[in-house]
Formats: structure tokens, C-alpha cells, sequence
């Protein structure tokens, strides 16, 4: 079974052409980009979801 990957950016957010593999440790001065989004109804209600406790790659 593969892996899940991540690309490595530079500080200022450029691709450097590297990959991480989950699980690796990645080097000083190599990043993952993160996104988080909320999701808020015309109530305010914010949908939330939860992750599995397990990775599952």
C-alpha cells in the first residue's frame, strides 16, 4: 500500500520539487501546506467534523 505524500514548500511557499512521505520527519526549512476551512450556516452554526482516530493510508 502506498503512502500518502506531501509536496515541500520553502518558506515563502514555493514547491521546492521535493516530496514527504506521512511518518517521515521532514528537515528544517521544509513545509507543508495546510489548509482549515469553517463552515458557518446563516444561523452560525459551524459545521464540525471529526477525523478518524486511525490513519488510514
Amino acid at each position: 500500500m502506498t503512502k500518502e505524500q506531501w509536496d515541500v514548500y520553502d518558506i515563502h511557499r514555493i514547491k521546492t520539487g521535493e516530496v514527504v512521505t506521512r511518518g517521515e520527519k521532514a528537515a528544517p526549512g521544509q513545509y507543508r501546506m495546510v489548509v482549515h476551512i469553517c463552515i458557518i450556516n446563516s444561523e452560525g452554526k459551524m459545521l464540525i467534523q471529526q477525523r478518524q482516530p486511525k490513519e488510514r493510508c
